[in-house]
């Protein structure tokens, strides 16, 4: 079908019919989006497989949020492509097609009823027709006619209502928008390819991703259940559903909850690996329950016991494989029977850190649930500390009292001399008059153990704690994930 030659009466009837199945899928709920290959995680709210292609799925976006617009990437190869979101009434969608390439806007449907354009060019032999139109203000289309001769990207975003923008509890409000794409064929996907929009799914990175995830929102909730509310059940009720325990919260909200995260917006793990991570601790359902919720809370805890693990396997081992040989017995995997009852009664943790359960660290280990660990799986955590440090805490640290200005108690109490947590020798640094922070920061940690946060952050047991990051991803304080977890004071 050529793009100069369509219709305007087959246009206005073919987006009718796929603005109609999207208002019916937004009804029904889907919110699956089609499957990648094992391996592969979505990385995109469409996924375009080989043949004819039919398919839904739903997608959540902030209210005044920057950078919470939808962009689908359509690779080129897709031809007469159907495209179209619906949402509740009282939402006003807008959406633009772009060239990635150039960074042009090639057409844009904004109040208007209709837009169209030819693209690259209507001079162009391999030209197709963009139409976009809309049913309503909360449900519009976007037809591709013909086969794309490149890729183009679909932004899809949210106008504010008139008088609406700055109202009470408008910044806190989530739409909720059903897409749905129709297309005849994709001749960029050939024998047994990856469908375009998979991206390949690291399990060790996305699990790290959450670690960083983690050290975060424990230090913006004391526990799993404080956080649940606030953010799960939040993201919920601001998308306008009932919070509830079975159900949990479905994929398309995630991106609500984990772009709340300073770290998570800076990182380059998207967060569908992010949510396959977390969805798959307990049993893999599209959704991510309050027991997955509470062990992503506590994994940076739970990383930090293995982080110092590692660190006393460099000790006794030089080289990885003899590490994994005398973890595994020479076995090709650590079943979670060995790791219960040999592997992990025979650690202890340097350094006042707390151990973490059996249970606990065979799931960190085994990030892909196999059910075992690998040898690729122990690398993972191997491949995390350096030798270069062996702990001594026998020989009490030393101080000297310096006059270095402090906040006083109250505005009313004089200053005093503060402390220099500096080499001397008359015992544990902390300041006159004052007990250590019990939060999982570099700076508490430090004080508990007697050491300046310099050279506590110089150990490689401490190099994951917050506070001794140098990343972006850092955040900014911590609270301990269930106090004394995952480090227990001298």
């Amino acid at each position: 079908m050529s793009g100069s030659t369509i219709a305007p009466g087959a246009v206005r009837r073919g987006h009718a019919l796929v603005l109609c199945a999207a208002l019916l899928r937004l009804a029904a709920g889907s919110d699956e989006p089609r499957q990648c290959p094992e391996g592969y995680v979505p990385g995109s709210e469409i996924v375009f497989a080989c043949g004819p292609q039919d398919g839904a799925s739903r997608v959540a976006i902030a209210r005044n949020v920057s950078g919470a617009d939808v962009v689908i990437s359509i690779p080129g190869g897709v031809k007469n492509a159907d495209i179209a979101f619906a949402a509740a009434a009282g939402t006003a969608l807008e959406a633009s097609v772009l060239d990635p390439a150039s960074g042009r806007t090639v057409a844009r449907l904004g109040e208007g009823e209709s837009a169209e354009a030819f693209w690259p060019s209507a001079d162009d032999a391999a030209k197709v027709a963009v139409r976009m139109s809309r049913k309503n203000a909360s449900a519009l289309a976007v037809t591709l006619g013909g086969r794309l001769p490149g890729n183009l990207s679909l932004r899809l975003s949210l106008k504010p209502p008139v008088g609406d923008s700055s109202a009470a509890g408008a910044s806190s409000r989530v739409d909720v928008v059903q897409a749905t794409t129709r297309y005849d064929s994709f001749d960029g996907c050939g024998g047994g390819a990856v469908p375009a929009g998979c991206e390949v799914y690291d399990a060790a990175e996305a699990r790290d991703s959450v670690y960083r995830w983690s050290a975060w929102v424990a230090s913006e909730y004391p526990d799993a259940a404080s956080a649940w509310s606030g953010l799960c059940e939040g993201a919920l009720r601001a998308a306008g559903l009932a919070a509830s325990d079975a159900s949990g919260l479905p994929r398309f909200l995630w991106p609500v909850v984990w772009s709340q995260s300073p770290g998570a917006r800076e990182s380059s793990v998207p967060w569908q690996a992010a949510f396959r991570y977390i969805d798959a601790l307990k049993s893999e359902d599209m959704s991510v329950s309050k027991d997955e919720f509470g062990a992503a809370y506590k994994l940076a805890a739970v990383g930090l016991s293995l982080f110092t693990w590692c660190t006393s396997l460099h000790e006794f081992h030089a080289k990885q494989a003899q590490a994994w040989k005398s973890v595994s017995d020479g076995k090709e995997e650590v079943d979670p029977s060995r790791w219960k009852d040999i592997v992990w009664p025979g650690f202890q943790p340097p350094d006042h850190f707390k151990k973490a359960s059996a249970a606990d660290s065979f799931a960190y280990l085994d990030s892909t649930n196999t059910g075992t660990i690998s040898e690729k799986d122990f690398g993972s955590i191997w491949d995390l500390c350096g030798n270069n440090y062996q702990p001594d805490m026998t020989t009490p640290p030393l101080i000297t009292t310096t006059t270095i200005e402090r906040p006083p108690a109250t505005s009313a109490a004089p200053s005093k001399p503060a402390t220099s947590l500096r080499s001397s020798t008359a015992g544990p640094a902390r300041l006159p008059g004052h007990k250590c922070c019990l939060e999982l920061r570099a700076e508490c940690l430090a004080c508990q153990t007697g050491l300046t946060t310099a050279d506590f952050c110089s150990r490689p047991t401490s190099e994951r704690v917050p506070g001794c990051w140098t990343s972006s991803e850092a955040p900014g304080r911590g609270v301990c994930p269930y106090t004394g977890y995952a480090y227990t004071p001298p």
